[in-house]
């Protein structure tokens, strides 16, 4: 697995405008963002659409451990996908890059390119690396 080109590919994201379980350039969620990049370098995720409503909050979790691989969140790097908590529910997905993280900000209604505050470095829930 390459990093630069799972960052490349989600750079190729940016602008992109936020659509709620959407997987197209046309819009795209966090989760999207995440099965494109997988998809440009050649790995087919299962993508279930179901992962974040409030009875399955831990569903995020539970198809990230059957198709990635966890890290500790201490040895996060660039290339590596954090799950951050909302309202202390691990919910939102981000790939951390050289200058931050990629991600949609429902904020801006995009997919952007930020740095990663301490409000958000405090909520990173955990940490995942493609295979």
């Amino acid at each position: 697995m390459s990093t630069s080109k799972i960052i490349e590919a989600a750079r190729e994201l940016l602008g992109v405008p936020f659509v709620h379980q959407g997987r197209t350039l046309n819009g795209i969620d966090c989760i999207g963002v995440l099965v494109y990049c997988a998809s440009k370098i050649g790995i087919n995720l299962v993508d279930k659409p179901t992962y974040c409503y409030p009875e399955n909050s831990h569903q995020l979790i539970d198809e990230l451990k059957f198709q990635l691989d966890e890290v500790p969140v201490s040895s996060k790097q660039s290339g590596d996908f954090v799950v951050i908590a909302i309202g202390g529910v691990p919910r939102h997905l981000a790939l951390l890059t050289p200058r931050g993280m990629i991600h949609t900000n429902d904020n801006v209604g995009k997919v952007v390119e930020q740095l990663i505050s301490e409000a958000y470095e405090k909520r990173i829930h955990s940490v995942w690396r493609l295979k």
